[in-house]
Parts: C-alpha cells; structure tokens; sequence
C-alpha cells in the first residue's frame, strides 16, 4: 500500500488506487480462437522441440518460423496445469499486469501526479483491457513497449547506467516471446533520437526534454540487435515482420487488421486525435511525446490491431501537459441524512451487483455442485463480502469521520463486479463453437486421429489440430503464403476455393482429404450437398447448433462435415 500512497495517504488515494484497476472487470472470461494453435504450438515445443517444418497441416515440407514459440509453451504450461480456467485468470493477470504498469508510466511522466495517472488509468484501461486483453502474445509484447518506453522516460528523470542492461533483456524476451513485433522495440526509439537532434531548435516542435544522446541511442540499439540473436530461427525471427506483414489479400480477409470507420466504436482515436492536438496547441510540449501520438494515431487509422499501441501512448504527452493538476476534491459532509443518503445508494449498488451476479440460477446452481471449478469458493467469498459490507454500514458513524467505511464498500462493490464475468458459463472441456465439438467427436469416432486428414477453414483449423487432426488450413494466416513457407501460396488457394473460383473437384483430388467441415460463407457448402461423392455427416441446422454471427445483420454461421466417399 505504501507504494501506491506513500507516507501522506489518504481515503482518496485509496479509491483511486482501487478504482484505477476497473480495466479488469472489462477483460471477461472469453477463450481467443488463436488460442488452439498457440496451445497445440507449446505442446509441440514441449514434445519435440522448436520446429523449422511446419508440423500440424497436410502440407509437407513447408518452411516454418513459430515466431511466438516461448509464448506458446508458456500458455501450454497453464493450460496443462489448470485447463481452461487457467486460461482465464491469465488473461484477468496479464491485464491487472498491463494496467500497473501503464500507471506507473503515467505516474513517471506526470511527475507524481497520483490523481492523474489514476484517473486516466481507469479510463483508458476500460478501453484496452476490453478490447484487445485476451490470451494471445501481443499482451507480452505490449508490456515490453510500454517497458521500454518507462525505462527511456526513467533515464531522463534519474540518469541510471544501470538501465542500459534491461534493453538487451527486452529485446530478448520479444524475439522469442512474439518475434513478429520485434522491431518496433527500433521504432519506440526514434522519437527520442529526433527529439535529441531537433527538439527544441524548431519552435514549433516541442522542446527538449530527452536526457538520452545520440550516442546512447545507437549504443541501446546496438545492444537490442545483439541480443536479439539468441533465439532459435536467429536472422529469420528478426526479419520474420519483413517477408510476413502488409500481405493484401490477408490484410482484406482479417477483420483487426481493417481500416478504423468513425462509425465503428474503436473510430474513437479519429476523435481522440483531435482533442490531444487541441491540448498540445496550447502547450508546448516535448517533441518526442508528439511523435508517439502521431505515430500510434497514424497507425491505429490504418489498422485496427495498433490501436492498442495508441490507448497506451498516445496520451502520455496529456499527463505531462497536466502534471501540476492538483486532483481531486472530495467534500466531507457529515450530516446525518446526507449520511444515510450515500450509504444507502452504495449499499443498493452492493445489492444490485450481487443480483446481476446471481440472477443466471443455473450459475448459482452448478457453483454448489461443483461443475463450475472454484464454485464454492466463489459462494464464500460472496457471503464474506456481504457480511463485510454490513457490518461497515453498521459502525459507519464510527469511522466515517475520515470515510472509511465510503472505502471499504466502494472496494466491495468493485470486488464483486469483477465476479460478474464469471456468472457466465465457463466449461471444463470446451468454450468454443459446439459445431465443432460436435464434429471432433464424430471424427474421433470415424477413424484413428493419425489416419484423418481434414479440409477445415481458417478459423476452424486450429481447433481441430488441436486435438491432432491434420488440417487445410488454420488461423495462422501469413503461414500460408509463398513469401513466409517457400513451397506455395495456399491463402490465396484457399480463397479462390472459398469464393467458388476454382474447381474444387480437382482441389479435392490434389490433396486427399477424409472429410471436409464446411461452413455456409464459403462455395463448398453449396456445391458438396449436390455431389454423391460425399456422405453427409452432420449439420448444424438439424443438429440445432447454427450460431448467429457476431457481425450485426450478417447470415447465421452453418456448418456442414462431410466424410469422402472411397
């Protein structure tokens, strides 16, 4: 608690503390399609070792980088050790993690403006936590940015030598844990060097505050490409962003890397934009913190997936601008009806929650049974915070003078809406599509895993590799272009086929497939219901599994699997 408050606390600080952590609450219980081939990818890793032959597809001989391999085996070790709900609490974790951190950044650049770095933590960690916090390793490589970027700012404040040694422990820990990303570690350094070499001297492009010298620049950065090697693909992890990004047709295809649409909710940094250029109009402020914005902002609009690097840079010249803001006031009433008023209010708000939490019965039901893991668990940490709460409402005249009890139920409140996500099921097997559990058990059923070979798209391969089937086709898009595998360029085959633009017939006979899952956004779903080569074997309108598509006004989802007649 000292950390966060130092030796002059106060009840404020300790809401703000509380508060700034609402991110969390926003992260949910959802289980990420990527994380099936990052969870077969750790479990290869763990068997076999790193591989440099792509191992789960049909495909043979395709020339392989499994650039997120330390990720992969990481999330594997969590998910053998605790399942599914394993999963979950990393992703709670990681965003408690990332919104620590972004605080102290902020607090960092705000000089000690305690209020600040709070408020905006609370605010724009509602936004990233809720969009982009999930189990996938751009929540490592984040971290280490936002690491990188403490570290250049704490030089400027303290002019440490010792800070020099964790640059190369970054570089590192992403080339291993998301090579892919790498190199942007180079690019969070070139608004320090220009700030060093024109900040200040142009008017009107902020002044200069980097403490670091060109020298040191190219010193961390010499020191970042050394230590970069020690990965097992050396030069091809480091180049892997070169020959694997700004791929037209799969940039068209997968939905974070479209345009922002002021009409789409994430438009907000076109908004955004305007308001910080409006506060940095009025001051000046340091060339470097105008560069992370512009930048960030530039290539949020261009890609949706960036504006995760824009909610955690793009302000940090704000918290400079207001770092003298004095916070917060908080008037002290003690009057009895003004009392009673807001105890009343925040109790009603304890109440509320508790019945949005329990308001599913079958939760509530399958938590005392024990189906849900940790149930009981949950069960008595309810009833110990409703005990809590009052008996703080009770002796509220008591410690209300310096607003204690204001604090000890706004933190229950706090607990338990972060419990709300759990009212939602979280099975011990499978949180994904019951299509295609449906299909691994009928294929499980068919024939040995190892003799299977199965045509799936590309959000469904990973799941079924997972279990050890070997597929067309998996989330890991830039797998399957020429430029990454040297053998062929399947994506582009694969929307061919999906658009009705080749003959599938012979697609089917160059690749030998025992059964083919089909969903109803690609041709095959049309043309094998018709062909008597193909023995239906489940369908997810009679299976009454059809699923409604997350995209507003977009055709239910369908699935189809069909076993090849011999």
């Amino acid at each position: 608690m000292r950390f966060f408050l130092g030796s002059n606390w106060d009840v404020k600080k300790v809401f703000l503390a509380i508060t700034m952590f609402l991110g969390v609450i926003f992260v949910g219980n959802s289980i990420n399609n990527d994380v099936w081939f990052l969870l077969n990818s750790g479990r290869y890793v763990e068997t076999y070792g790193i591989p440099h032959v792509e191992p789960f597809t049909v495909h043979e001989n395709l020339h392989f980088v499994m650039q997120q391999w330390m990720f992969a085996l990481m999330l594997w070790k969590i998910y053998a050790a605790w399942g599914l709900s394993g999963l979950i609490v990393f992703q709670w974790a990681a965003g408690a993690v990332l919104l620590y951190v972004f605080f102290r950044l902020n607090y960092l650049v705000s000089n000690g403006n305690f209020d600040l770095a709070a408020i905006m933590t609370s605010l724009i960690g509602v936004f990233f936590c809720g969009g982009f916090v999930c189990q996938r390793p751009w929540v490592a490589s984040h971290l280490i940015f936002m690491l990188e970027i403490f570290f250049l700012e704490y030089y400027s404040h303290k002019q440490s030598r010792w800070l020099l040694a964790l640059f190369p422990l970054l570089s590192v820990l992403l080339i291993n844990l998301h090579a892919a990303m790498w190199p942007m570690l180079f690019v969070f350094l070139l608004p320090y060097l220009a700030e060093m070499v024109i900040g200040g001297r142009i008017g009107f492009l902020g002044k200069c505050t980097v403490a670091w010298t060109w020298r040191k620049i190219i010193l961390l950065a010499a020191l970042m490409l050394a230590a970069a090697f020690i990965n097992p693909y050396g030069i091809e992890a480091m180049t892997y962003t070169y020959y694997s990004y700004g791929i037209a047709e799969i940039n068209r295809y997968i939905g974070e890397m479209d345009v922002l649409s002021i009409r789409f909710w994430l438009g907000l940094p076109i908004f955004s934009m305007f308001a910080v250029t409006a506060v940095y109009s009025r001051n000046k402020v340091p060339l470097h913190y105008i560069l992370l914005t512009a930048g960030t902002g530039l290539m949020s609009l261009l890609a949706i997936r960036s504006f995760f690097l824009y909610l955690l840079f793009g302000a940090l010249g704000v918290a400079y601008v207001y770092h003298d803001w004095k916070g917060l006031e908080i008037q002290r009433h003690y009057e009895k009806d003004f009392v009673c008023v807001r105890y009343g209010m925040l109790v009603s708000i304890f109440i509320l929650l508790l019945i949005l939490l329990w308001q599913n019965e079958a939760f509530l039901q399958n938590c005392i049974s024990g189906k849900y893991e940790g149930g009981s668990l949950i069960i008595v940490l309810l009833a110990f915070l409703l005990i809590v709460a009052v008996v703080a409402f009770l002796i509220r005249k008591r410690i209300d003078k310096d607003g204690s009890a204001g604090i000890i139920i706004a933190s229950l409140v706090l607990m338990v809406a972060s419990l709300i996500p759990l009212k939602c099921t979280v099975y011990n097997d499978v949180v994904m599509s019951r299509a295609w559990d449906d299909c691994v058990e009928i294929l499980q059923q068919r024939a040995p895993i190892e003799e299977l070979s199965v045509y799936t798209g590309y959000n469904e391969g990973g799941y079924f590799e997972f279990y050890g089937m070997r597929c067309y086709m998996d989330a890991r898009a830039e797998v399957f272009i020429k430029q990454v595998n040297a053998q062929k360029d399947i994506f582009h085959e694969y929307m061919m086929l999906c658009n009705g633009r080749i003959n599938y017939k012979e697609f089917m006979e160059n690749y030998h497939f025992t059964h083919i899952l089909v969903n109803n956004y690609e041709a095959l779903y049309e043309y094998l219901q018709d062909d008597d080569d193909y023995l239906l074997l489940y369908d997810s309108d009679e299976a009454g599994t059809t699923e409604e598509s997350s995209e507003e006004g977009a055709e239910p989802l369908k699935y189809r699997l069909y076993e090849v007649k011999r």
